[in-house]
């Protein structure tokens, strides 16, 4: 896989290469993908840019932590700010001019042996088809991605397709900060061994930016790998205030990102306990619902939204019928399930995913690793009654990844409690 991103970079990197011109503009789009829903909202203002995401779900997520990030390239950072808590984190840039460690030189009597072929295939088709969307003309283009390695290259023989049906426009809403990004030559997965590279199709065919579209993509049998829906909402063209793209004067600064992300207040918790009360008048609270307590604990190399992920667990408890309850303290309970995070790491693959985004005009998101252990138990005892154990990787952002874990833990796990 890692010689296929790796010309996939190459690729996009003579692509996407553009002069960069900032205006100020607002666009807020609806993802959707593996049944969950997101609305990211984006803001350009000159050299700064801030990025806002909240989940579809509605109902209880108005409670959690929402932060924003914005990139200031003028000061070569980026802030993350929690504005209901009035707390914010800074991160500077990675320095430049860092010397670089030099690289080994390969051995004399060590020769490069002659790959296979990789082929990568850039398909852009105009349906012809017009119609206007915010003011836009928009044009209906259907782009095929297609690589394809031989069997006798370096990696073994490997084939993956992705496809976008989607509406396009002349406008721009990218944004780089002027950053040095030292090039590095294509190794692929053995330094010994050389592919030879072919490109083919139109990849130097103008798209635009993407509206509303669909992508698909394909796995090497041709079975569909993972959907991703796109839908924009809200495009505006007009000045936007300074004190956006700024972190204001009375807000605390944290020690680390992850102190963003608190727990809501008592009296939150409380009102929204009312409204699922409310938002669910067929289960009262004196039914013959079962009471389980939830225990949650995260590893070292958990850095999720607690907040978000703990009430995503309740919600889902609760949808079960089941009569949540955070802690597995207090009696009246007849189940505990204790729930261990012990990792969430997005794999590179996201990063060269986003890259990637830039040429088809969609934000494609890579893989995040997880380890996740769900245990059922009766209250007070040691001896588990049911375990779920989870360790791979999940298509997605580090909490669309970790939500389909526990999905697929949790499976196993109220199968075994009893009507």
């Amino acid at each position: 896989m890692k010689r296929i991103y790796g010309s996939i970079l190459s690729v996009i990197l003579l692509l996407s290469f553009a002069p960069a011109i900032f205006a100020d503009v607002k666009i807020r789009q609806r993802v959707s993908m593996g049944g969950q829903t997101f609305e990211t909202t984006k803001m350009i203002k000159g050299a700064r840019q801030r990025t806002e995401q909240k989940s579809g779900a509605g109902g209880a997520m108005d409670f959690m932590s929402q932060v924003a990030t914005i990139e200031q390239c003028d000061l070569r950072r980026t802030a993350y700010v929690n504005d209901s808590k009035k707390l914010y984190f800074i991160d500077p840039f990675a320095q430049e001019n860092i010397p670089q460690t030099p690289t080994p030189t390969r051995p004399t009597n060590q020769q490069t042996k002659r790959g296979g072929t990789i082929t990568m295939t850039y398909v852009v088709t105009d349906t012809g088809e017009r119609k206007t969307i915010f003011g836009l003309q928009a044009r209906h283009l259907k782009i095929v991605q297609e690589t394809e390695s031989s069997a006798d290259s370096c990696g073994g023989a490997f084939k993956s397709k992705m496809e976008i049906d989607g509406w396009y426009v002349d406008f721009s809403a990218e944004f780089n900060c002027p950053v040095d990004i030292p090039q590095m030559p294509y190794q692929g997965t053995k330094p010994d061994c050389k592919d030879r590279i072919i490109f083919k199709g139109n990849s130097a065919a103008k798209t635009g930016f993407l509206l509303n579209g669909t992508m698909t993509m394909y796995d090497q049998n041709g079975d569909v790998q993972m959907t991703q829906t796109t839908e924009t909402l809200e495009l505006l063209r007009a000045p936007l205030a300074a004190s956006l793209f700024d972190v204001p004067a009375d807000y605390k600064l944290v020690s680390s990102q992850q102190d963003l992300y608190s727990m809501p207040g008592m009296t939150d918790l409380m009102r929204q306990q009312q409204n699922n009360d409310r938002e669910n008048p067929t289960m009262p609270a004196n039914s013959n619902r079962k009471n389980i307590g939830l225990n949650i604990t995260y590893g070292a190399e958990a850095k999720v939204n607690q907040a978000e992920i703990s009430q995503y667990l309740q919600n889902k408890l609760r949808e079960n019928n089941l009569n949540a309850r955070t802690g597995a303290g207090g009696g009246g309970l007849d189940y505990v399930l204790n729930v261990e995070i012990k990792k969430v790491k997005e794999t590179k693959a996201g990063k060269i995913g986003g890259i990637f985004g830039k040429v088809t005009g969609v934000e494609t998101k890579g893989q995040t690793e997880i380890e996740l252990v769900i245990t059922l138990a009766k209250p007070n005892s040691n001896n588990p009654l049911t375990q779920s154990r989870i360790t791979q990787k999940y298509d997605g952002t580090a909490s669309e990844a970790l939500k389909a874990a526990i999905n697929d833990g949790l499976d196993k796990i109220l199968a075994e409690i009893e009507d």
